[in-house]
């Protein structure tokens, strides 16, 4: 009859509870005989919940000071008072990745401890799934941890006497509970995220635009999705403050709201708001956001920018300084061409106007670490016959080799003998550009077909050479086809996009101070070009066109980047896109026509096969599905979309407008038709 044994019989349930888990009905009359328990009853002071029974208990731990492991009994009831009372699956997380340790000197301490280090590891794993983007890999996981929690509590019966087989089997299955609710929750709702995209604007009479790009990263659709400003700062003047033309906001979408404003004052301000919504949750959803806006004083005195942009020439010579990025494709060619004194053949390739030709100019430029290896550069498309070809790779060879010999060479084996009479320890690199083109002169006639072996032959046995060949993704179709045999012991590089580091970097640093961008505009000509150099540069060279000839201003928005992209479409200067539409199918060409359509039109980040399917299904004759499913993989193989989670997108945006404007779907239907 002590106080602490009193304290245990406080965390069973009540009596009638007691009763119907297998407590003995003697020792239940006994323990409904002890004083405490009995006058808590009858007072109505003993709590039904039994986080509130535990707490109280802990409490009253804490003050047996003279007993042993009292403070320790008290931690270990604190664990199963938080985890009881956690509302969210992140605060179970929190808790049961900050347990403490517990002696193991008592058979409850030593029976707690695989129950601590379970829940340690159910959590860390939990925790994890942040990190997963896919839905269902998440649910999955997060069920095999559910499943854990629940076979561990079914454990508890043979680990735990009463009441702690109750508190702990209660304490595992409402952290199971969390888990459901949380799987509940990221299925059956909208996830809402809004940004204000370009926090640095211009002061001026005239409005300008802000830009908020919402994200749905939830797995549910939202619906009457509005933006309210909610701000009385004189310094910006809202012409429009609230925003509501979002009916239906589909799940992993992204939508671009923009708001007028006139900034008249120079300074940073805190524009406030809030973001409303439904889903199937709950109505009228709201979010609060807060974000800094800075104002600074554009510069009035328009002074004509010099344009260092390049709009289609391969980087080399004066504009080399406009060369970004690519450093790791150029150190795969220096440390691979040559091996422990054994050459590699190497097979760059990518689309057009990626940077291959630019790539080799820098190569060619900088020359390889092996002081032994000297590169020269040859163009296939100035090259017509095998004497054409055999004739330069022996006049760059003489000219590297400062060599006053000039050979005559009329065929093969003319160059096979003269390179027998070079006596030299140096290896010539050639880099030859547009290789595919070599396919072309044959089919022509202009060459035979076994110029493919004389070159395999060069390639595997004359030490006095090394090959760097480059060209379009057609390189890659010839090593499956008829080539194999030519390309079976390259190596491959791809050459493909920009890193976004280096796009902005290939925006800002050629104008310098000439020309400022607002982050928006760098960001939008970003968002268009995905990295490709060509499309990067030629917007750049647009707009600092049109604002030395017509705007007369050194500063560049995003207003600026969308006129560029206009101008360039409707004057036809897009050659990169161009050079894909050239180089696909019918088939291709209509799929890459519905998906534009259904993109822009429904503003989707992406798009799922059916509904391509669906766009197209009476207008490919007789093309099977299997076809279509080939096509859509080739144009992924060629980078023009990116396939992820069973959907689809165009990897450069503004192919995706091209496409939409030059080539809508009907008109496509009627050529096919």
């Amino acid at each position: 009859k002590n106080d602490l044994a009193e304290m245990y019989l406080i965390l069973f349930d009540k009596v009638e509870t007691i009763k119907n888990q297998g407590v003995d009905p003697a020792m239940s009359q006994t323990i409904s005989k002890f004083s405490l328990f009995r006058r808590k009853q009858s007072n109505k002071e003993l709590p039904d919940e039994l986080e509130k029974r535990i707490q109280y208990v802990c409490e009253e731990f804490s003050k047996q000071k003279d007993i042993l492991f009292t403070l320790e009994m008290a931690q270990s009831f604190d664990v199963a008072h938080k985890i009881l009372t956690a509302q969210r699956l992140p605060e179970f997380i929190s808790y049961c990745l900050n347990l403490p340790d517990l002696p193991e000197v008592l058979p409850y301490f030593i029976s707690l401890k695989p129950i601590f280090s379970n829940l340690i590891s159910i959590s860390k794993t939990l925790n994890k799934t942040n990190t997963i983007e896919r839905f269902e890999t998440k649910r999955n996981y997060m069920n095999e941890q559910y499943q854990q929690l629940i076979n561990l509590s079914k454990t508890i019966a043979n680990t735990f006497y009463q009441p702690f087989d109750y508190i702990w089997k209660t304490v595992l299955l409402h952290g199971a509970e969390l888990i459901q609710q949380e799987i509940q929750l990221i299925q059956g709702t909208a996830v809402l995220e809004i940004n204000l995209t370009n926090k640095h604007i211009f002061a001026s009479s005239q409005s300008t635009t802000l830009y908020f790009e919402i994200n749905n990263k939830g797995q549910e659709y939202a619906t009457d999705v509005s933006i309210i400003i909610d701000t009385d700062d004189i310094s910006l003047e809202f012409l429009q403050k609230d925003h509501s033309d979002i009916t239906v906001f589909e799940s992993q979408t992204s939508r671009e709201v923009s708001f007028p404003v006139i900034a008249r004052q120079v300074g940073e301000f805190n524009l406030k708001g809030k973001l409303i919504y439904s889903d199937k949750s709950a109505k009228n959803k709201e979010q609060h956001f807060s974000f800094p806006v800075n104002v600074s004083q554009a510069k009035m005195e328009f002074t004509h920018i010099a344009n260092p942009y390049v709009s289609g020439q391969a980087l080399g010579g004066k504009n080399n300084h406009l060369y970004q990025g690519r450093q790791d494709a150029f150190d795969f060619l220096d440390q691979n061409i040559l091996v422990n004194d054994m050459q590699h053949t190497i097979v760059c390739h990518g689309l057009r106007r990626t940077g291959k030709t630019s790539l080799l100019y820098k190569v060619l430029k900088q020359g390889f670490t092996d002081q032994r290896l000297i590169p020269v550069y040859m163009d296939m498309q100035g090259i017509n016959t095998e004497k054409d070809l055999f004739c330069d790779i022996a006049d760059k060879m003489n000219d590297a080799l400062l060599l006053d010999d000039f050979p005559q060479i009329n065929d093969f084996g003319d160059l096979k003998r003269y390179l027998k009479k070079i006596q030299s320890d140096k290896i010539i690199v050639v880099l030859l550009d547009e290789f595919e083109e070599l396919q072309a002169r044959v089919k022509d006639g202009l060459m035979k077909k076994n110029v493919f072996s004389n070159i395999r032959h060069l390639m595997q046995h004359e030490s006095k050479l090394a090959f760097v060949f480059c060209g379009t993704h057609q390189l890659e179709e010839m090593a499956a086809d008829y080539w194999s045999i030519f390309f079976n012991t390259a190596l491959y590089l791809k050459i493909n996009f920009l890193s976004m580091e280096h796009t902005k970097k290939l925006i800002i640093e050629p104008v310098g101070s000439q020309l400022k961008y607002d982050d928006l505009a760098i960001q939008q000509i970003c968002k268009l070009t995905n990295g490709q150099p060509y499309l990067t540069q030629l917007i750049c060279w647009t707009i600092v066109n049109d604002l030395n000839n017509n705007k007369k201003r050194n500063f560049a928005t995003i207003n600026d980047v969308d006129h560029a992209v206009d101008y360039i479409i409707q004057q036809g200067m897009d050659h990169f896109s161009q050079h894909i539409w050239d180089e696909t199918t019918p088939l291709e060409h209509m799929i890459l026509s519905a998906i534009s359509q259904e993109l822009i039109n429904k503003n989707l980040n992406s798009i799922g096969p059916e509904m391509i399917f669906d766009q197209i299904a009476n207008f490919i004759g007789k093309a099977t599905r299997k076809q279509y499913i080939e096509s859509l993989d080739r144009l992924v193989d060629m980078d023009v979309l990116w396939f992820k989670d069973t959907r689809y997108r165009y990897l450069v945006n503004l192919f995706r407008y091209w496409v939409y404007k030059k080539h809508p779907l009907e008109k496509v239907r009627g050529e096919i038709e």
